[in-house]
């Protein structure tokens, strides 16, 4: 869904490590992504959307958590 709607790179938490794919795509280790969306409603998701992160990044949660 994320693609069709415009993103440019989805990453499946549970088969890669989303902070370091998306620190390849920012530069290095010590930059990260503007905004991420954590969709999967799971710990190792949520965790993963936040450490991608830069300083000041924003995350949206738009899963449904129990």
């Amino acid at each position: 869904m994320a693609k069709r709607a415009g993103a440019h790179h989805v990453f499946d938490p549970m088969e890669s490590n989303v902070v370091s794919e998306c620190q390849k795509l920012t530069g290095g280790s010590d930059v990260g992504v503007a905004v991420s969306f954590e969709c999967a409603g799971k710990q190792k998701a949520l965790d993963q959307a936040l450490g991608a992160l830069r300083t000041g990044g924003t995350c949206v949660n738009v899963a449904i958590w129990e």
